[in-house]
């Protein structure tokens, strides 16, 4: 899909982003052959962990909290989940991030002020048995996965964005 054949949307409430993805049974394995030209080992690995668990056919709302919402010392994985919290949004399915990588364009991600977009979702050990958060990123003309390191001391630039399921939040 090309950034003019997409008929993806977003929309801004509030300074955080809603949107919406559609599970197609797409499975890790599938989505790291996708991948595996242009994206990392670790990434490859967590989508192929067997705790990566697609569904099919599921609408899930997704809010985006970018990371300007917080401080530069508070752009933490414990913090962004307290907000979250406050907010009502919950942790999404890792394969989430797969969805939103596909379906949002550099000029969508760049609009928002974003490089990376992180599901949220629980943390999946990559092969070095390092606990990892899937992240969508968009540079250049350039777009794919990454592996988050999902450890408390990790720090999140101000170009993250930070992924939840949205079901239970009127937006």
């Amino acid at each position: 899909m090309t950034d003019t054949d997409r008929t993806f949307t977003w929309r801004e409430k509030n300074k955080v982003f809603y949107t919406h993805v559609i599970s197609d049974g797409t499975t890790g394995f599938e989505w790291a052959e996708q991948y595996k030209e242009r994206d990392g080992e670790h990434a490859l690995s967590v989508l192929r962990n067997l705790e990566f668990k697609p569904t099919s056919g599921i609408l899930t709302p997704i809010a985006i909290l970018p990371g300007h919402l917080f401080e530069d010392d508070s752009r933490i994985i414990e913090q962004i989940l307290v907000e979250a919290r406050c907010r009502g949004l919950t942790m999404l399915n890792a394969e989430a991030t797969c969805l939103i990588q596909r379906n949002f364009s550099n000029k969508d991600v760049s609009s928002m002020g974003l490089e990376w977009i992180v599901a949220m979702h629980t943390p999946i050990n990559d092969f070095c048995d390092n606990p990892c958060l899937l992240g969508a990123y968009w540079c250049a003309d350039t777009k794919g996965l990454g592996a988050c390191f999902a450890g408390d001391e990790r720090k999140f630039s101000r170009c993250f964005g930070f992924a939840f399921d949205a079901t239970q939040v009127q937006a």
